[in-house]
């Protein structure tokens, strides 16, 4: 028997995941003492793409000037924190950036869930969540 919508489940996957990866972005950013996350810290990021795929009205910070700009730069902090994460987790060993990018895409549930994200924004009226979804958000070899 099924629980939830597949939004739902798909959701429930990337809040296990995001746990998951969380605890080694963090003993990355403590050993480094930096990160490329810009606007969007872990939980920002999950909650961004939560929000939207939940149909919820997002939360602007006073810098983002639309949620068509948030969408594309919490997904790039996303992938930015993954990478960090993968960097530190002694059980993961992707030789290149493609390889990353291929499992990033094919294989997280965080990948899943921009795929969704892309699909949602390409359906909007609005032209700048269209651009986004069309453009923005997905690699064409990954989409």
């Amino acid at each position: 028997m099924t629980h939830g919508t597949e939004t739902e489940q798909l959701l429930g996957a990337f809040r296990q995941e995001r746990a998951e990866f969380r605890s080694w972005y963090d003993i990355g950013l403590e050993k480094r003492g930096y990160s490329a996350v810009i606007y969007f810290p872990p939980d920002a990021a999950l909650q961004v793409f939560t929000d939207f795929l939940s149909d919820k009205p997002l939360t602007l910070e006073e810098n983002m000037s639309s949620p068509a700009s948030a969408l594309r730069f919490a997904a790039q902090d996303l992938k930015a924190i993954y990478f960090e994460s993968v960097m530190f987790r002694p059980d993961m060993v992707l030789p290149d950036d493609a390889a990353f990018t291929n499992w990033f895409w094919q294989n997280t549930a965080a990948g899943a869930v921009l795929k969704a994200v892309k699909e949602k924004c390409s359906a909007s009226d609005d032209k700048a969540l269209k651009m986004t979804g069309e453009m923005l958000l997905v690699p064409m070899g990954q989409a």
